[in-house]
């Protein structure tokens, strides 16, 4: 999801069209739709924060050690999750990786917290 809400940024979409493709897309999982709200008004407000999704990552990862099942997306996130929190922003809600792609991208902050 971060992924995609950075290209399409780059790529000129206004940020609350990306929001409202996502809600109407087909992966409009409840969990992507419980995350565009919150998006829209850019509240990074910790929900769940990524020190907490980074411990489950560990717990996870540590279960697919344990059975033999190689976990590489799981381990991946887990390394975004850990960059996220060795830049401070461990108690931010576990969506950041959005910013984080934004600012890989050479993205800013989106004018007026809606628009690209």
């Amino acid at each position: 999801m971060a992924e995609s809400l950075a290209l399409a940024r780059k790529g000129g979409i206004a940020w609350q069209d990306i929001l409202n493709v996502l809600d109407d897309s087909a992966i409009a999982s409840p969990m992507v739709k419980y995350k565009t709200a919150p998006l829209r008004h850019r509240n990074f407000d910790s929900t769940f924060s990524c020190r907490q999704m980074a411990k489950d990552l560990d717990l996870i990862l540590g279960a697919g050690h344990h059975v033999d099942v190689p976990l590489p997306l799981a381990a991946h996130m887990r390394e975004v999750y850990g960059s996220l929190i060795a830049q401070g922003e461990g108690e931010v809600d576990f969506i950041a990786p959005v910013r984080l792609a934004e600012r890989l991208s050479g993205l800013g902050e989106p004018d007026g917290g809606g628009a690209a």
